[in-house]
């Protein structure tokens, strides 16, 4: 076979390309962790997510926002009977 200098990849849509994938931002991963958590995503990026994103970074996310959710509840709580009582 003759190498010709020209690259084959570039036209031959039966080779996958590596970059083609590109993971989401951390902002876009927190963005959607937000909506979430609200209800709301748009069709766009929630095709975005299943597309692009990994789970385990949404797991991640979850969880964390979940931690600080919840953490934020209890300190507010706290701080109400506090002044309450």
């Amino acid at each position: 076979m003759e190498n010709t200098g020209i690259d084959s990849t570039i036209d031959n849509p039966l080779i996958e390309k590596k970059d083609e994938k590109q993971s989401l931002t951390f902002f876009e991963v927190l963005g959607s962790t937000f909506a979430a958590a609200i209800g709301v995503q748009s069709k766009e990026n929630k095709n975005r997510d299943f597309s692009q994103g990994k789970p385990l970074h949404f797991i991640f996310s979850g969880i964390i926002f979940a931690t600080v959710f919840v953490v934020s509840v209890v300190a507010v709580v706290r701080a109400v009977l506090s002044s309450v009582a």
